[in-house]
Order: structure tokens, then sequence, then C-alpha cells
């Protein structure tokens, strides 16, 4: 396992040995350069000054003067001095032409003037200087062909090299992409994978050391994230079985509020019962007599007034006997023996009595039952009774609903039959819900109810094992729920 940094510094020091080596054989052949062009020069001068000699010779041979003497030996001296000083193999030839040139001057120069003036132009002496001066040429343009042979050179090695160094660095560069494009790749997948949530796949990362470092760090990230995770879902479902606990806490005290509000009903029902049963066995009795009387009376009177007043004193009479026999049924115990009704037929006579008595209102009334054959565990007149009760109670709550509407409906519910009267009336208060059943208690005015009729109902499904509940929203609905026992054929 290799370090990108390490990479990285290895990549840079051969990137500049390549360089340096490059630029030492640069160096190199700028100093072979520099040296070539010198001896350019230098055979270039040799050749310029070799012709002067030639043109110095040719004014001696005519003159002979000692100015033309010394300046032919000044300039040969020169021309001596200057190969020396720039010592090279290709020059050797030139310093022995140079040598021979100044010994046949030196002969030519032992003449006499008169001699000098009637010889021939010493041709030897000329043709020596014209090979010094060509040869300068053409070693001048040996050098020549040299410098730019080098220059060739110069330019392929560098171009070579350059491109080598470019090829070099490109698969250099190709392999750390990869080693590091790739890693990161599978960094990037792990990542979107603990996004998405999934904390269960480990991170592992291969390529240089800060890579894998860095994985490392991710993975430990993850398990960090995953032990959180964890135990908050652990606190959640903490939280969510609190609450469920609470929740059933709740419903519990609800249940326990109802059982202690229907105990205090029974209570109540009970010791009214009792006071109320004898009470009304008491007033039975006179009422008996007084419908003896009153036929004794009807039977002898032939007065038409007095007849009058007879019936409306025996439809008085009548009311409290029929309040006298309600107040009976808080006395009255459970009978043991079962009674059934077919629930679909005497439905249908309770909903013939009420449709009568709504009849010219604007109440729309539906009925729903889907089963016709059933039996229920209850009588046939403590079912009228309870039914045309509560439906009766219901047209008086819609009775100031701009669209009123009733509904009875049937349904059953394993061995129970539900039977629910549902109105749009303006609900009942949730304050005063659980007083509804208590004996004596009304919210109609004065003269207009007893508060009698729901606490007979509710006694009378009682007596019959079933059970009656409320439930109402304001302003919204209200709904009755009878619960009765099925009874086979």
């Amino acid at each position: 396992m290799s370090s990108l940094k390490g990479t990285l510094f290895f990549c840079m020091l051969s990137v500049l040995l390549t360089l340096t080596i490059t630029g030492i054989f640069t160096l190199k052949l700028n100093q072979e350069l520099t040296e070539l062009r010198r001896q350019i020069a230098t055979s270039s001068i040799i050749s310029h000054q070799s012709f002067d000699l030639i043109i110095l010779t040719y004014d001696y041979t005519h003159s002979a003067s000692l100015r033309a003497e010394k300046q032919w030996n000044h300039t040969q001296q020169d021309l001596i001095n200057y190969v020396e000083a720039h010592p090279n193999s290709l020059f050797t030839q030139l310093k022995d032409l140079i040598g021979l040139s100044k010994t046949q001057m030196q002969n030519f120069q032992r003449l006499s003037n008169q001699s000098r003036r009637t010889s021939i132009t010493p041709v030897a002496l000329i043709s020596t200087l014209h090979l010094l001066s060509n040869s300068a040429q053409n070693i001048s343009e040996k050098i020549q062909v040299q410098l730019t042979n080098k220059v060739k050179e110069i330019y392929f090695t560098l171009t070579v090299t350059a491109i080598l160094l470019f090829i070099f660095l490109f698969i250099l560069m190709a392999m750390v992409s990869l080693r590091v494009s790739y890693p990161l790749r599978a960094l990037r997948l792990h990542f979107q994978h603990v996004g998405k949530g999934d904390l269960s796949k480990p991170i592992f990362i291969n390529g240089f050391e800060e890579l894998v470092l860095l994985g490392k760090s991710a993975d430990e990230m993850r398990i960090d994230l995953q032990e959180t995770t964890v135990s908050k879902n652990a606190l959640l479902a903490e939280i969510k079985e609190r609450m469920k606990t609470e929740q059933q806490n709740l419903q519990l005290f609800e249940q326990l509020k109802n059982s202690q509000n229907q105990v205090i009903s029974m209570e109540k029902q009970s010791t009214i019962g009792t006071l109320v049963g004898g009470v009304a066995h008491e007033i039975n009795n006179p009422i008996m007599a007084m419908f003896s009387y009153l036929e004794y009376i009807n039977n002898h009177n032939k007065n038409q007034q007095i007849n009058d007043k007879l019936q409306k004193l025996e439809s008085l009479l009548t009311r409290v006997q029929r309040i006298a026999n309600g107040l009976l049924v808080f006395s009255r115990k459970k009978s043991s023996s079962r009674k059934r009704c077919h629930l679909h037929d005497t439905i249908l006579r309770v909903n013939h009595l009420f449709q009568t008595s709504i009849n010219g209102t604007a109440i729309d009334y539906h009925y729903q039952n889907d089963l016709t054959q059933l039996q229920v565990a209850i009588s046939e007149d403590h079912l009228e009774q309870i039914l045309l009760n509560i439906l009766i109670n219901a047209s008086h709550a819609v009775a100031n609903v701009a669209a009123p509407t009733i509904s009875l409906q049937v349904k059953q519910q394993g061995k129970s039959c539900i039977i629910t009267i549902t109105d749009n009336g303006a609900g009942i208060p949730p304050d005063i819900q659980f007083k509804i059943f208590d004996p004596f208690f009304t919210t109609k005015d004065v003269g207009q109810g007893t508060g009698l009729g729901l606490s007979i109902s509710n006694t009378l499904i009682n007596n019959a094992n079933g059970e009656i509940h409320v439930e109402s929203k304001m302003n919204n609905y209200t709904s009755f729920i009878i619960e009765l026992g099925i009874e086979n054929e």
C-alpha cells in the first residue's frame, strides 16, 4: 500500500531528474556549439588574414618599401599569434602553411632590391597563401556542417526527451487517476447507501494510504451513525410503548368512569325503583277505584256537559295510570323467561306509527335492514316502546334543523344485533350525556316531558341482557346504539 504523497513525490522527482539530465546534455551540446562557432570564426579570420597577406605580398613586390615589409611581417605575426591562441587539431595544417609562407617571405626579402624588381612575382609564396586561405575556408565549411549537425542533434534530443517525458507523465497520471477515481467512486456509492439508511454494509476502500484512511474514517462514522440510529429507534419504540400504555390507561380511566357512572345510575335507579314501586301501587289502587266510580257515573248520567267533563277526567286518570305503570318498571326484577320477537316486522309497525306522527313535517326518515328474518331476545311490546320513544325524541331534536334527517339501521355483529338510530339535530352536550338515562332527567320544558322515556328504555334493554349507549357531536349528529342478542329459530 503506497501513499499518494509518496507517489506524487516520485513523479516530481522523476520529472526533475529527467529535466536535469536533459539540461546537462543540452548544456554540453551548447558548449560544443559555442566551440564550433568559435572555430568557424577563427577559420574565417585566418582566411581573411591570409587574403590580406596576399595583397600585402603584391604591394611589397612592387614597392619593396620598409613600410610594406613591416606591415606584411606584422600581419603575419598576428596570424601566427591568433592560431597559437586557438589550438585545434584542424588548424595544424594551417599552422604549417603559415610557417611555410613565413620562410618563403624571408627568402624573398633576402634578394637585393634590383633582383626583387626584376624577378618574377613570388609564385610559391602567393600559392602558399592561397592554399592557406582556401584551407581555412574549407575548415570553416566543415565546422559549419558539424555545427548544423549538432543543432539538429540538439533539436532531436529535445524533441525525443519531450515526447518521452509527456508519455511518461501521461501514463503516470493515468495510473494515479485510476487509483484515485475508483476508490472515490466506491466511497461515493457507500455514502449513497448510508444516505438511503442502509448502514449494514461496511465501508472498505483500496488504493493509496490516504484513501484507505479516509475509508476507515467513513466506516467509523457509519458505525457511530448505526449505533445512534439503533439508540434512536429504541428510544422511539420506548416512547411509542409509553404512549400506548398511557392511551390504554386513559381508556381504562374512561371505562372506569363510565362504569362508575353506570353504578351510580344503577344505584339511583334501584333506590328510585324501590321508592316509586310502593308509590305506584298506592297510586294505582285509588285510580282503579276512581275508574270504577267514573264508570258508574257514566252509566247513570244523562247530562251531555257532565259526560264531556267525565271524558276529560278519564283521559287525565289514564295518563296518571300510564305514568304509574311506567314507574313500576324500575321496581320489577328481570324475568328469567326468555322472550323473542321478529325484528323486521316489529320495526315495520314502529315505522308506521312514527311516520304517522311526523306526517306533515319536513323530516326525511330512512330505514335500512338487510336482515329481514332476524329474531332478537326481547318482547315485541318492549322493543316497540323503546324504538318509538327514541324516534320521537329524535323528531323533537331535529325540529329546528333546516334539512331534518332521521335514520334507523340494523346490522349483525357476531351473535348480536346492532340497531342504530341517528339524527342530525343539535346534539347532546358532553357534560350531560351520562345523565340522559337517569329517571326524571329531561332537557325539555316543564309539562313537555316526564324524563322517564330513556330511563324506561334503558331498563327494558338491560332486562333483556342488552346494552344501549349514545354518541353525539354538538351541531352535527346524535346516535343511539342498541345491542340485543340474536335468538335462533
